[in-house]
């Protein structure tokens, strides 16, 4: 009871005690910089001086994106495509499993390497090489044929060898994974590829192989391909398709 009576007192006197300026406002005490930063990280909700906020201008209404590469549409020519695979990267992989074959083209004359492994508990398969690609025929002006020149081995030759530092037996295979022929009794690198460009209508991409449904599942929607039409380069092996990399 007294202490209800004293919270009833107290609170009696709270108006007079703000209206006779015995309690001085936060503000004046903070001054108005400090009051405002404490405003600032009080609260979750952004505080924003709205005439600092300048209206945006030359906004495109525009669903679709740029290309990771720098080819517009229709905008390659023949002899730009080799220079325009250069520094680029790309990766056969199911996404399922631990393997993955990797190409780096190294320079705008279609010199490229190429490093293939495959892990499981007590096994890796390894496999590298390098060699040069050098333009083909031309399908359409999104499809261009690859031929694969001077290729060699650059891993060692085919055997199983010592253990790896994870206890694995190491075994190297001829031809890196996605380049090698269908021949299976005499592995050897294929002689051409079909390279894709962007903008190529991934529907009329044969699929003979697989190679369509696999590229399709390869490729983010919004990154590597919108819609129907891919966005980024592949170079495809009958049914082994190669993407370009761009941080998919």
């Amino acid at each position: 009871m007294k202490k209800l009576l004293a919270a009833l007192i107290f609170l009696s006197l709270v108006p007079t005690s703000f209206a006779s300026g015995e309690y001085k406002d936060i503000k004046e005490i903070r001054g108005d910089k400090n009051h405002y930063y404490d405003l600032a990280f009080s609260y979750h909700n952004l505080i924003v001086d709205e005439s600092q906020i300048k209206p945006k201008t030359n906004v495109k209404n525009d669903t679709k994106s740029e290309a990771p590469s720098t080819q517009t549409k229709g905008g390659l020519t023949d002899d730009k495509v080799i220079s325009e695979l250069s520094g680029k990267s790309f990766v056969l992989s199911s996404g399922a499993g631990a393997w993955a074959s990797f190409i780096d083209i190294k320079d705008n004359k279609g010199n490229f390497e190429i490093k293939f492994s495959d892990a499981d508990m007590d096994h890796i398969y390894l496999a590298a090489g390098k060699g040069q690609f050098e333009m083909g025929e031309k399908i359409d002006d999104y499809t261009y044929k690859l031929k694969v020149k001077n290729f060699e081995r650059t891993s060692p030759e085919p055997g199983i060898y010592e253990k790896d530092s994870y206890g694995r037996d190491q075994e190297y295979i001829a031809v890196p994974h996605g380049l090698e022929t269908s021949d299976i009794n005499d592995p050897k690198p294929v002689e051409s590829l079909t390279l894709y460009l962007p903008f190529k209508n991934i529907d009329e991409i044969p699929d003979g192989e697989g190679a369509r449904t696999w590229l399709n599942m390869s490729v983010s929607e919004g990154v590597g391909k919108i819609g129907n039409e891919l966005r980024v380069f592949a170079i495809v092996n009958d049914g082994y398709p190669f993407v370009e990399m761009v941080g998919q």
